[in-house]
This record gives C-alpha cells, sequence and structure tokens, in this order.
C-alpha cells in the first residue's frame, strides 16, 4: 500500500506482478487509495500475469484504469499442470481470462516471461487464439479470441502500456519502422498452424537487421526445446530444487546441471 501511494505521489507508473486473487484484492485496494488521494495522476498502471484474475475483479480493474498484462501462453505450457494438480478444472478454464477482459471493453497486453518460457512469440500468438495446451484440450474456450486481437494485443495495445502508442505499436506515417516480416499470413492461416509461423527478417527504425537463413527456416520451433516434466535435482550444498511442466523451459536444468558438475569437479 506504501509502494503504490509513493507511486502515484511521484507520478510514477506501476507495473505489478500479481497472480493469485488475493495479490490483485491487494493491487485493487492499494490503487483505488493512491487514486483517491491523487486523483490527477495519470500513470497508466499495470497488473502483470493476473493468472487467476476473478470476473469480479475485472470490472474493478476497468473502474481504476489498470491495464491487464495477462500470459495466455500459460495455457499452453502449464494448462495441462494446473487443471490436473494446481488449480483444478474450474479455476484452471479462467487463467489469463482474456474473454472476461473484452467483455468489459478493456484493451490488453500479451507477453512471454522470458526467461520462464523462450520468447516465441508465434508461440503466444497460437496461445491466446486457441488456449490449447500442451495436450491438445482447449483450456476456457470462452477466453479464445480472434487472431486480429492477438496481434493487437502483442503490439498496439502494450505500446499504450508503455505510454508509447504516438511511436509504436502499428505500422503508419510518422511512427518507427519497426516490423517484421513472416512466413505466412497470420490472418489466414488455419488458426491450429499460429505456432508454426517463423520469422524470415525484422525491421528496426527502417534497418533490417534480422533475416533467416534457410537452415533456421527448415529448423522447428525452439518452444519445445528442453520442456522438462516434475525434473528434480538434488543441490550440492542440500536441499532439492524441483521443477514442473516447462519451468524456465530448461535454462534452469542446464544452471543447476552446471553447478552440480562444479561442485563435483572440486
Amino acid at each position: 500500500m506504501d509502494a503504490v501511494e509513493k507511486a502515484y505521489a511521484n507520478n510514477w507508473q506501476i507495473l505489478v506482478h500479481a497472480n493469485g486473487d488475493a495479490a490483485m484484492d491487494l493491487l485493487i485496494r492499494a490503487v483505488k487509495s493512491a487514486k483517491a488521494r491523487y486523483p490527477n495522476v495519470d500513470n497508466r498502471p499495470v497488473l502483470v500475469h493476473g493468472q487467476t484474475l476473478r470476473k469480479d475483479q475485472v470490472g474493478k480493474l476497468k473502474a481504476l484504469d489498470i491495464f491487464p498484462s495477462l500470459f495466455p501462453m500459460h495455457t499452453f505450457y502449464w494448462g495441462d499442470y494446473h487443471r490436473d494438480s494446481v488449480l483444478g478444472p474450474a479455476r484452471a478454464e479462467n487463467i489469463s481470462p482474456t474473454g472476461w477482459v473484452l467483455a468489459e471493453g478493456m484493451i490488453f497486453g500479451t507477453h512471454h516471461d522470458a526467461p520462464v518460457a523462450l520468447p516465441d512469440s508465434m508461440r503466444i500468438l497460437s496461445a491466446t487464439v486457441t488456449r490449447r495446451t500442451r495436450s491438445g484440450r482447449v483450456l476456457g474456450p470462452e477466453h479464445r479470441v480472434p487472431v486480429a486481437t492477438a496481434l493487437k494485443a502483442m503490439t498496439l495495445w502494450p505500446a499504450w502500456q508503455h505510454f508509447e502508442e504516438d511511436r509504436k505499436g502499428s505500422i503508419e506515417v510518422g511512427k518507427l519502422a519497426d516490423f517484421v516480416v513472416l512466413s505466412d499470413n497470420p490472418m489466414k492461416v488455419p488458426e491450429d498452424q499460429l505456432d508454426d509461423l517463423q520469422v524470415l527478417e525484422t525491421i528496426k527504425e527502417g534497418v533490417s537487421i534480422y533475416r533467416r537463413s534457410d537452415a533456421d527456416a527448415r529448423a522447428p520451433s525452439a518452444a519445445m526445446f528442453g520442456v522438462t516434466l516434475d525434473e528434480a535435482h538434488d543441490l550440492p550444498l542440500g536441499g532439492q530444487h524441483a521443477h514442473g511442466d516447462g519451468c524456465f523451459n530448461h535454462g534452469l536444468s542446464v544452471l543447476i546441471h552446471a553447478v552440480v558438475n562444479a561442485h563435483d569437479a572440486d
């Protein structure tokens, strides 16, 4: 509460990581209190993740102008895990509830949360549109969104989140020439093939800074590399680290193995 009030007193933007609904209740209370004291501050507060956002909380976010930066890719990597183990079927259906947000007439952003998952934008697009888990089941069909909406949630709307909508987020005269060339048109390919799209070229401020080689174009998506299931490690300094369904997409495993190998060498 004190931190949010300090931010409003100084007109600082806040980006608050909140996954549990109790954490989001606290964020809502903090922003409501701060806005009452500083009603003229327009700092576009951001809720990051909002995994277990309740339906009754969405309207409160709207009333307080809190921008939800959601994590629909979670449905792919961890959806099965949440449904079967953590949240249960009912709550898991509504993780990253984009449908509820749109029903309130709100805009939202999406993200990949690297290094928790690899920075694969096409995986974000696919998950936001299809909400398919790794087992192929749809998690929360009412929260699926059209491709055009999912693209805005990756471009134009996050630009607004960062006060950059005047120069980023869309291809328009007067804005930065930042865009990518894709292997196919995401508005026309079948939705179950969105995650197969590849970036062929990246343009930054009008300059080509990346071109995909023919060899890279034939390679499968890196988004599936190193995905782990309940891998556990005994740590050399005592205790155990365990992680499940896609956690850190194996980057943490690499680090743990390196630490263990270095310890064994000593």
